[in-house]
């Protein structure tokens, strides 16, 4: 949802932000049984991958999109996921970095 105007409130149920600075992992989100969106954005040069885990955080499993490609990106955007399974976790993570900053948000 975001904001209708800056300063606002966030009309979204639940969000998670934060930014990367080097590599490492994000916090996860619940996302299950929902639509989800996710933003990258920022001046950087790094790659930032999709995870899932369905054990409460325990093992991470690569995110993929619909045609079964690991869900990799390389620039800011903003992208859409579904996970229909209810408990299901999601996070991103920071897997090569270079430089600048990757801010991230994950919301439902």
């Amino acid at each position: 949802m975001g904001k209708i105007a800056s300063g606002q409130p966030d009309l979204a149920r639940r969000v998670a932000t934060g930014s990367f600075t080097g590599t490492g992992a994000g916090a996860w989100m619940e996302v299950g049984g929902s639509a989800f969106n996710v933003v990258l954005s920022g001046t950087f040069v790094a790659t930032v991958v999709g995870e899932y885990s369905f054990d409460g955080g325990v093992t991470a499993v690569p995110a993929t999109t619909r045609d079964g490609a690991e869900f990799s990106v390389a620039a800011p955007g903003a992208w859409t996921g579904e996970q229909p399974e209810p408990g299901v976790l999601f996070r991103l993570r920071c897997a090569s970095f270079t430089s600048g900053t990757v801010a991230w948000r994950i919301s439902r």
